[in-house]
């Protein structure tokens, strides 16, 4: 009989955590949609990036929706056996609830498992490629139509303002650095655009120290300063997000040793292994949440889960705030919402045991 128990809980688990799945990716997606429709209708980005882009996108999406679907799919199975008093009559048979859910966290051990690996090895290597095309758009991008007489802001790094034209040369610039804390100011008697550089000729660069004192003045005869058209991407190095577990834990003793704080690196690192355990852990919340007596399951799986995850979130984001500032050590601040919800799971279930 426990067979049979296990083989239709089985059955029953896979098609609401496909639908959940189905649901919360394409919550995600719209955000994403909308950037990748922006790109291709205002900036002319060929469709076959912007398809690129899409699927480079999805491994990521599937890492944070995986243990939500689990999630719904847990509220879904178990709130419909309850509703219908399945449970009460499983127990009647001698079946614990124990016993009961213990399929549900079969599942939850292997999906736990895939989701590592797509954070292991699919994810590192979506975000190398997705930055990739970032670069090639980056460089393809015509440069910017500055208006005489107007302040014309330049991506998310300038701003410049010229006075007339002369000759394809701009007469009396001012280029506002604004990216910084403290703005640097350029200010030219002449400056024209030569392939992705400013040029610059006969100016002054005035600039702050870190606390907005010590202004300085250097003047020249002539400068070079490159164009920033889009957000500035790394191009040397890897970003933790684009490394996999051992090779984030390699760079961060390689920091230690060269005496650089690594704190919010050792946090990204405990991220890596804390957020697919969420499978395992929104089953011991799922599961004796969706004990109600009443036929309500469906209607309430999805809002309930959605209060679960936003929660847990939470927690997640108060853990990443803690843990990657040094305030508490940085694997219990990655862990935080997992050991929270472990802990409060456990009591759960020790009470639908009863």
């Amino acid at each position: 009989m426990i067979r049979i128990v296990d083989r239709y809980f089985l059955k029953e688990f896979f098609s609401p955590f496909f639908f959940g799945l189905f649901i919360y990716i394409t919550i995600f997606l719209v955000d994403i949609l909308m950037t990748l429709v922006d790109l291709f209708i205002t900036k002319n980005v060929e469709i076959m990036n912007i398809l690129k882009l899409f699927t480079y996108n999805i491994p990521v999406l599937l890492v944070l929706v995986i243990p939500m679907s689990v999630l719904f799919a847990t509220l879904m199975v178990i709130g419909n056996l309850s509703g219908n008093s399945e449970i009460v009559a499983m127990k009647a048979g001698g079946i614990s609830f124990t016993r009961m859910i213990t399929p549900f966290f079969i599942i939850g051990l292997l999906l736990t498992l895939f989701t590592f690996y797509l954070n292991e090895i699919i994810v590192p290597r979506a975000h190398n490629k997705s930055r990739e095309i970032y670069n090639i758009i980056i460089s393809k991008k015509a440069l910017p139509d500055v208006k005489v007489g107007d302040f014309n802001v330049i991506g998310d790094k300038n701003v410049f303002f010229a006075s007339s034209q002369k000759n394809n040369f701009f007469v009396n610039n001012y280029l506002f650095e604004v990216n910084k804390k403290f703005p640097v100011i350029i200010t030219a008697q002449r400056g024209k655009v030569e392939k992705k550089d400013w040029i610059f000729e006969n100016g002054s660069i005035y600039s702050f120290g870190n606390r907005g004192q010590n202004f300085r003045r250097v003047d020249f005869k002539k400068m070079i300063s490159p164009i920033f058209i889009e957000r500035e991407i790394k191009t040397s190095g890897k970003e933790s997000r684009e490394m996999n577990f051992f090779e984030l834990k390699e760079q961060i003793e390689n920091y230690e040793k060269a005496k650089i704080n690594t704190t919010k690196l050792r946090f990204e690192l405990y991220l890596k292994t804390a957020l697919p355990f969420a499978s395992i852990v929104f089953i011991f919340i799922g599961a004796p949440l969706s004990l109600t007596p009443v036929k309500s399951a469906k209607s309430i799986g999805m809002g309930l889960s959605i209060i679960v995850i936003f929660i847990y979130y939470i927690f997640m984001n108060f853990g990443r705030v803690l843990g990657s500032n040094g305030k508490i050590d940085p694997m219990l601040g990655a862990w935080m919402p997992n050991l929270i919800f472990l802990v409060l799971g456990l009591i759960l279930v020790s009470r639908a045991k009863n």
